[in-house]
C-alpha cells in the first residue's frame, strides 16, 4: 500500500527501479515492467470517500544532454509544484546511465494534498553516440496526472436534552428526549489510503489505454 501522501508540497517517493538487459529489450518494455507498480485494485467502497478521479498525462521520446533536461520537461505535463523535484530525480537518475540498457524508475509525487497526485516513469539509457565531453540520454518518458474532489465524512453525535414537564416534581427538569445530529469531519489515515489506491489503479488503467 502507498501510504503517507498528506504532507507538503512537492514531497517524492520513488517506487521502483530496475534495470532491464537485452538487445530486443525497449524504452516501452522497460516502462511496462516498472509501471506494474502501479498496477494494484481499487478498493470496491471507493465511491463513499471520494468523486470519480479525472486522470490525464502525456508521453514521449527525447535525447538530451543534461543541460537542455530542464527546459525539455518543461512539456512533460508535469505541475509546476513538483517540477523541480521532477527534474532534479530524473537528473539523478541519468547518472546512472549506461549505453547497453535502459534503467527504469517510477516517481510519484504529491501537490497541495492527497487529492492530486503525479506519477513520473522513466526509461534511460546513454546514447550509442554519447561522448564522454558531452554525454547524451536517450529518454522515454510518462507523466499521469490524477485528481479527485474528497467527500467529506460526518460522525453520528447524540446529545441528551431535558427541561421541565408535568411530569417532574418541584424544579427538576425531568422530561428528555436524545437529539442526533450528524458533524462533519476529515477523513481518516485509513480512508486516504483508499483514495490512494483508486487513483493510483487509475493512472495504471491510462498508462494501459494509451499504449505506451
Amino acid at each position: 500500500m502507498i501510504r503517507n501522501l498528506v504532507f507538503a508540497c512537492a514531497i517524492i517517493y520513488t517506487l521502483a527501479f530496475l534495470q532491464v538487459n537485452g538487445r530486443n529489450v525497449d524504452a516501452s518494455a522497460a516502462l511496462n515492467r516498472a509501471a506494474e507498480i502501479l498496477n494494484i485494485s481499487p478498493p470496491i467502497n471507493w465511491a463513499d470517500y471520494m468523486g470519480p478521479p479525472v486522470t490525464s498525462g502525456s508521453n514521449g521520446f527525447v535525447k538530451v544532454d543534461s543541460s537542455q533536461l530542464e527546459a525539455i520537461m518543461k512539456n512533460w505535463s508535469i505541475p509546476k509544484e513538483v517540477f523541480d523535484s521532477a527534474v532534479q530525480s530524473v537528473r539523478l537518475l541519468t547518472l546512472r546511465a549506461i549505453k547497453t540498457s535502459y534503467i527504469a524508475q517510477v516517481f510519484k509525487f504529491n501537490t497541495h494534498s492527497v487529492n492530486s497526485i503525479s506519477t513520473l516513469l522513466v526509461a534511460v539509457r546513454m546514447a550509442s553516440s554519447s561522448t564522454t565531453l558531452t554525454p547524451l540520454f536517450e529518454i522515454k518518458y510518462v507523466t499521469i496526472n490524477t485528481r479527485t474532489e474528497i467527500k467529506k465524512q460526518s460522525v453520528r453525535n447524540v446529545q441528551t436534552k431535558c427541561k421541565r414537564c408535568n411530569k417532574c416534581l418541584w424544579a427538576r427538569e425531568c422530561c428528555c428526549e436524545d437529539i442526533a445530529s450528524n458533524q462533519e469531519r476529515d477523513s481518516t489515515p485509513e480512508e486516504l489510503d483508499l483514495i490512494i489506491q483508486k487513483m493510483t489503479s487509475d493512472q495504471y488503467t491510462w498508462f494501459i489505454k494509451n499504449k505506451v
